[in-house]
């Protein structure tokens, strides 16, 4: 009973410390080390000693930590057959009264984390299992905060919903600019003279934070940097504009929420190249 109450608590860490959207590499860092900063030391050393053990063949050989683990799951897609597309969202049908619906069948993102609680609970589960439960845990409770990963409009959760204008940086082989896509890195956007630009960037895989709470601690405090605190953004290179001699510096800030104005505009399509964060039912 008490390892399944350790591993409780590192799973409603994760539920209660990830804000509401999501979510490329650098959003699911942060929200690994939102809830690092709610577990007891108790249980910091029991998930630090088992996502040390997921495996790391796609994150340079270097060991995961509770910051990086939740990318592990997106990390694994270097696989030559990944097995679980499936599991990152659930097409739940759109209703504009917010009226109940009808949950699927599984497989899903919430029959998914289902099983990895469970799994951790179990005393008869097998270390390599609940590794994997873990690092799977720490990765869906951060999709399942992204709202295109639960709900369906016949646009594949926004991936068949084209936009343009949006300068991004690290778009992947099979990516393009889409809705999902967006949402994904919207944190790391902001707008200056009427466009959309990237503020931050996430650090490439040799660069993430080796431990919670490691990176830029210049800035602890401000609540304007959890991003660069724990070593999973940088910011974007940009020209600085002079400023006069004696005037105030503004002070730093996170992107604010880009105005409806702002948004890109886009259309929809039915392309089955519209992205890789799901796949159709």
């Amino acid at each position: 009973m008490k390892r399944a109450a350790l591993y409780l608590q590192a799973f409603a860490g994760l539920l209660f410390g990830a804000p509401a959207m999501a979510w490329d590499a650098g959003g699911h860092m942060l929200t690994g080390e939102i809830a690092w900063q709610r577990l007891r030391p108790e249980v910091r050393a029991k998930v630090g000693a088992l996502v040390a053990k997921l495996p790391n063949e796609y994150h340079a050989g270097q060991p995961y930590n509770f910051v990086t683990a939740p990318v592990w799951m997106d990390d694994m897609r270097s696989m030559p057959a990944y097995p679980w597309s499936k599991l990152h969202y659930v097409n739940l049908e759109y209703t504009a009264t917010g009226s109940p619906v009808v949950i699927p069948p599984p497989p899903h993102i919430l029959s998914t984390i289902g099983e990895c609680v469970a799994a951790l609970k179990a005393p008869a589960t097998t270390g390599e299992k609940r590794v994997e439960a873990l690092g799977m845990l720490t990765h869906l409770v951060g999709d399942l905060h992204q709202p295109l990963h639960a709900t369906d409009w016949g646009d594949r959760g926004g991936n068949g919903y084209l936009i343009m204008g949006v300068p991004f940086s690290d778009l992947l082989p099979k990516m393009v600019a889409n809705l999902h896509t967006f949402w994904d890195k919207a944190y790391r956007f902001d707008t200056r003279g009427g466009k959309v630009v990237e503020a931050w960037r996430c650090p490439e895989i040799k660069d993430r934070p080796k431990a919670p709470g490691q990176g830029d601690h210049r800035r602890a405090g401000a609540r304007t940097d959890a991003a660069l605190s724990c070593g999973v953004a940088r910011p974007a290179r940009r020209a600085r504009r002079p400023r006069r001699v004696g005037a105030r510096k503004p002070p730093h800030r996170l992107p604010r929420r880009l105005p409806p104005a702002a948004l890109p505009c886009g259309r929809r399509t039915g392309g089955a190249d519209a992205g890789v964060h799901r796949e159709s039912p």
